[in-house]
């Protein structure tokens, strides 16, 4: 068996990153959910020292080639973005029904 092997994050490097959602849920065919994103990355931009070169969001996941200024972490600051986004109003629920399904299905029934 393969061991897998360990990649040490540089400074100084733009990283390609794909962040996906559960079960490939089209969350961000909302223009709310999309915004919140957006508002994300602007918010860890001026206070975690996320540097963006390009992003796009797509309908169930986001692309973003970026790295952080230091002394922030890029993995914390990616850490920390996921975190709040994902506790943020309206994702918090629609993911309870993504991992819920019978949540799902008792919200359809009323």
């Amino acid at each position: 068996m393969q061991k897998s092997i360990k990649h040490t994050i540089k400074t100084n490097q733009a990283y390609f990153l794909t962040l996906t959602v559960v079960n490939w849920v089209d969350v961000f065919s909302r223009k709310n959910h999309r915004d919140a994103i957006i508002e994300s990355i602007k918010y860890c931009q001026e206070n975690k020292g996320l540097v963006i070169f390009a992003y796009v969001i797509m309908t169930n996941h986001i692309h973003l080639i970026a790295n952080t200024n230091e002394p922030f972490l890029l993995k914390d600051v990616i850490r920390d973005f996921k975190k709040y986004t994902c506790s943020s109003a309206g994702f918090a629920m629609q993911l309870r029904r993504i991992c819920n399904p019978a949540a799902k299905q008792k919200e359809m029934n009323l």
